[in-house]
């Protein structure tokens, strides 16, 4: 499945009269990252994959609290009542129909050195970023960014 990123949007508050150009798009970028250890959010997410075939839709509930969340699946029938919570350090999935809890590695670790590699790539030039104004995602003011190769062709994630 290709997963292409064309814009990065910062769920960080726009409070204090700040506006997307009040900052430069790779501050966006390291002020996410700061804030990415203390946001709290809850709320219902959709994903829909549309492979050869559309599939059916997944919705999850979702509560986060810092690096702390928890995600309860409700749709598809299939895997209602699955959950998954992470704690920072360890990842629990519980799997109903199974009556079993899976202990993992927290993915957590893994995320923040991704990020942290993204802003150490941006810092040397090797990926381009740019401002593209604000948005409301999950119902908070956003800014959205734009990433592209030094070539200018849109950053893509496999």
């Amino acid at each position: 499945m290709k997963v292409i990123l064309l814009a990065i949007a910062c769920l960080v508050g726009l409070g204090g009269g700040l506006s997307a150009r009040a900052q430069a798009p790779l501050e966006w970028l390291e002020r996410m990252e700061r804030a990415e250890n203390s946001v709290s959010l809850e709320g219902v997410r959709v994903t829909r994959f549309f492979l050869p075939v559309p599939l059916p839709a997944i919705e999850e509930r979702i509560l986060r609290a810092g690096l702390r969340y928890r995600v309860e699946y409700l749709r598809p029938a299939a895997r209602q009542g699955e959950l998954l919570i992470d704690d920072g350090l360890r990842r629990f999935h519980y799997l109903p129909r199974l009556r079993q809890v899976q202990t993992l590695p927290s993915e957590q670790p893994l995320a923040l050195r991704r990020r942290r590699e993204l802003l150490a790539r941006l810092r040397r030039g090797e990926l381009l970023l740019e401002t593209k104004g604000t948005d409301i995602v999950a119902g908070r003011k956003a800014v959205v960014l734009e990433a592209a190769t030094r070539r200018g062709q849109p950053w893509r994630r496999w």
